[in-house]
């Protein structure tokens, strides 16, 4: 709490939003998302695709809003990588943050699944992956960057709502 508020501070003139909240709505759209979101609200700045962006409107659209970001928070669930969105936004997250001119704070969030098996994409997110593999329409080298960007993703210190109370 302090670290977010400190970097927050730091960061409020650079950026047009403080926080940028990458999940998969089918899961915590209404439920923990939303209450992440409303708590966030209060003291930052807040992102999340329900504010701001049309559904359908292309990716470049978000990726802009996740270049004026400063903070992400990916929330990891069961069906996260199910959704190429998901894995697109978590790709360009990765890139702005660890890869950019400056970096920026991800905080992961893993509602209902362990972070072994983001960062190794077993459990809930083998059998997405498998189904990604064999789509025509993705290629082989998009696939990998998704792999490599929910292991770097999930590496960083982070919650898990199972041992956090009411998770």
């Amino acid at each position: 709490s302090v670290r977010i508020t400190n970097h927050l501070y730091q960061s409020m003139s650079s950026s047009e939003y403080d926080v940028f909240l990458s999940f998969r709505g089918m899961d915590t759209r209404t439920t923990f998302t939303d209450h992440l979101y409303h708590s966030l609200k209060r003291v930052a700045t807040v992102f999340r695709d329900s504010e701001g962006l049309e559904r359908g409107k292309e990716m470049s659209e978000l990726f802009g809003v996740i270049e004026r970001s400063e903070i992400f928070i990916p929330i990891f669930s069961g069906n996260y990588a199910d959704s190429k969105w998901c894995l697109q936004e978590i790709e360009r997250i990765v890139k702005v943050a660890v890869e950019g001119e400056r970096r920026r704070l991800i905080l992961p969030v893993f509602y209902r699944t362990e972070p072994t098996h983001v960062r190794h994409q077993t459990g809930p997110f083998e059998a997405p992956f498998r189904k990604h593999e064999e789509d025509d329409k993705v290629e082989e080298e998009t696939v990998k960057k998704w792999r490599e960007a929910l292991s770097i993703a999930a590496g960083f210190s982070g919650y898990e709502s199972e041992k956090v109370a009411d998770g």
